[in-house]
């Protein structure tokens, strides 16, 4: 497969909006490149009308907020670092079956992560009318009382009849055309074999060759990148504050907007009352949305007005321990821990 997903093709928009390349980094797959660009095209046109029908809601789904919790418990972070670390030990590789299993396991990960459903599902809702949801899809009660999550065929069913509704049903196309359900399990219970380039299953019985493999293999990674190229590109299309009207049923004062808190060099980090001080100080109710470091809770505690944050700290200091001995970084870290 050999297809590296952050190696980023230069894209833009062509006059009828459509998603297109400019430049193509050297090596890249010929299957995934036309799978990438088809699927951002499916998906991008729900990204635009979720925005203009409802941009505050919008802005919830970019921040994923999913209760009180703060970094380092995002799953889907996770997800994106697996992809980095694939995408570098695949150009190290040399063995063709450590190879092989790795991509299916990456392919299990990809259809059955839950974020990529979850925003899809806000976006379309918010198309509806509808408002930001933490969990649009809900664990079922089975046999005994017992609750079981939804599987990514009772995910994909849902949002293909959600996307109907609003007559877009093209932008669920990527999902239906990357799930292959039987690979998918046969993965999970460790029920395949690789035989001479082919992976083979029991239930039902079947055979992929190397070339199926592969293209559903780049299916699966368009996939995830064209989402994470649209998701991450409307965070960073916030590069300053914008006072944005709320939903009419979160505020109960016909004044109310709010204010994006934008992290430098990031884009979107937050969002929060656009009261002034005044207003505050005559009991008008603050509110702030995000998921922020624990010194940028303090510069924001410490400011009611702030909407600015300055560069990610934790990169910063990341980047400056990776060069540092192994017994050196872990002193740093232990003195830094309480204070960011």
């Amino acid at each position: 497969m050999k297809t590296d997903i952050f190696k980023k093709p230069s894209i833009i928009k062509n006059k009828e909006g459509k998603w297109e390349y400019t430049k193509l980094p050297k090596g890249i797959v010929p299957i995934y490149k036309d799978l990438f660009i088809d699927y951002l095209n499916a998906f991008d046109p729900l990204f635009e009308r979720a925005k203009d029908t409802c941009e505050f809601e919008f802005i919830l789904t970019l921040l994923r907020v999913g209760g009180c919790s703060g970094p380092g418990w995002d799953p889907f972070e996770s997800s994106q670092q697996i992809f980095k670390s694939v995408s570098y030990l695949e150009k190290k590789i040399k063995d063709f079956y450590l190879s092989r299993h790795l991509n299916l396991l990456l392919y299990a990960h990809i259809v059955e992560a839950s974020a990529p459903y979850e925003i899809l599902a806000n976006l379309i809702c918010i198309c509806e009318g509808e408002r930001f949801c933490i969990d649009n899809f809900p664990d079922h009660q089975g046999k005994n009382n017992y609750l079981r999550p939804q599987t990514p065929s009772e995910k994909i069913r849902t949002l293909d009849l959600m996307a109907s509704r609003i007559n877009m049903g093209n932008s669920i196309y990527p999902l239906k055309d990357v799930f292959d359900r039987d690979l998918r399990n046969a993965v999970f219970h460790s029920d395949y074999s690789l035989y001479e380039g082919e992976v083979r299953i029991k239930k039902p019985l079947k055979s992929y060759s190397n070339h199926e493999i592969t293209k559903i293999m780049n299916k699966g990674l368009a996939y995830f990148n064209a989402l994470l190229t649209l998701f991450l590109g409307n965070i960073r299309s916030y590069d300053k504050p914008k006072i944005v009207p709320v939903h009419k049923d979160f505020g109960g004062h016909p004044e109310e907007k709010a204010i994006t808190i934008i992290r430098k060099n990031y884009g979107l980090a937050g969002i929060k009352d656009n009261w002034t001080l005044e207003q505050l100080g005559k009991g008008y109710i603050p509110f702030r949305i995000g998921n922020f470091y624990s010194y940028e809770t303090k510069l924001l505690d410490k400011d009611p007005l702030l909407a600015t944050l300055p560069p990610n700290k934790i990169d910063r200091i990341n980047t400056i321990l990776k060069t540092l001995p192994k017994f050196l970084s872990k002193y740093i870290v232990k003195k830094l821990q309480s204070k960011v």
